[in-house]
């Protein structure tokens, strides 16, 4: 079986957690499987006749649809794999106005109801896309792993307030947790809280102190957080469709590391967070934040106690190992090509090779005078 795998750019965390290391797992240690990986804008026509199956992450661009139907036309089979509600994308994300724009629907929407599988990051994201109309009711759950990189957390220091960890790659409705947090602060022994990408500023806007750290790769992340002084997972979580058909990833990396988790009560952390014995599920209300805070301050080992069962739980269900597994199952029950692959005619087939080359050069040529500053 021959893979390609395609995204708007693989270098990203998300496309290296759904589909590069799944996919490189499932492939060792079976000759009979390849994998291959392209950029959307590199894939040729050459690429995808050597290909027995296209992968297509988030396909919110024309050109994602025209490799689909490319590869479907020469008999190929194509999955579109989703690990977010892209049709119904939230207010707060950083890339929203360009996710609505009716190009990137018309594309994301025409890929899924075509696609011959969709895997989705949740049950509760494939149920969200079946109910919508036009699109397929079949999908296929392929969960995402946590980062199992051996890392531990430090273990907990009595009556010392926990380093207060958050994170996101876009903007965060904080709701009653900055008030919480405000009031923790007012006094003058008041806890640290560290801050990675965006949501630092969420803070900031609420009144509330931090410690701003940018964006970095998943395992720099991991270390980092590792490296805090007793560390304490907070995530709060929106309301909206989008909040809900989420993975709850960044519990399942926590948990490996070692670290408690303190979340909102409501999906994807509600559908994977036993309350109480795993990690603490939060109701919308300050107080609920502040008094959960002030108890694993004065009992540090009620939080040592909830991350131990996390992650034996997470070690048991939600490793690389499972993702690959899944992935394998996608694959094994997709129907063969209905056609020997064939590669376009050379002069269209030309033509894609020299567009592909020339926005190759643009993309490096503009990388270069962003690094020039």
């Amino acid at each position: 079986m021959k893979l390609l795998a395609t995204a708007a750019d693989p270098a990203t965390v998300i496309t290296q957690i759904r589909l590069l290391a799944p996919l490189q797992a499932w492939q060792q240690g079976a000759p009979d499987r390849s994998l291959q990986v392209r950029a959307w804008h590199l894939c040729t026509d050459t690429d995808l006749a050597q290909a027995d199956v296209l992968v297509l992450q988030r396909p919110v661009h024309a050109r994602a649809w025209g490799l689909l139907r490319r590869m479907q036309a020469s008999g190929g089979r194509v999955v579109v794999d989703m690990d977010d509600l892209l049709t119904e994308p939230a207010p707060g994300l950083q890339a929203h106005a360009q996710l609505r724009a009716p190009a990137s629907q018309a594309a994301l929407r025409g890929c899924l109801a075509a696609a011959d599988r969709i895997t989705v990051s949740t049950p509760r994201l494939g149920e969200r896309l079946a109910a919508m109309p036009g699109l397929p009711q079949g999908w296929q759950a392929v969960p995402n792993h946590g980062f199992d990189g051996g890392l531990q957390a430090g273990g907990a220091r009595q009556g010392a307030w926990p380093t207060l960890l958050l994170a996101s790659s876009d903007r965060v409705a904080l709701g009653p947790l900055a008030e919480a947090l405000r009031a923790l602060q007012a006094a003058p022994d008041g806890p640290r809280v560290v801050a990675v990408g965006p949501v630092a500023q969420d803070l900031a806007a609420a009144g509330v102190a931090c410690q701003a750290r940018p964006l970095m790769p998943r395992a720099d992340f991991l270390r980092l957080a590792a490296s805090l002084p007793d560390p304490v997972a907070l995530i709060p979580v929106g309301d909206t469709p989008f909040d809900a058909c989420k993975s709850a990833v960044k519990f399942y990396d926590f948990a490996l590391l070692g670290i408690p988790v303190l979340a909102s009560d409501r999906p994807p952390y509600s559908d994977a967070i036993a309350h109480g014995q795993e990690g603490w599920l939060l109701a919308d209300a300050a107080p609920a934040w502040q008094q959960a805070l002030q108890q694993l301050q004065a009992a540090p080992e009620a939080g040592h106690a909830l991350a131990q069962a996390a992650q034996a739980r997470v070690r048991s269900t939600r490793l690389l190992a499972h993702s690959a597994a899944a992935w394998g199952d996608v694959i094994a029950g997709l129907p063969v090509r209905t056609q020997p692959a064939r590669p376009a005619a050379w002069p269209a087939r030309a033509w894609r090779d020299i567009m592909a080359r020339l926005r190759q050069a643009n993309r490096d040529r503009l990388a270069r005078r962003s690094r020039r500053g």
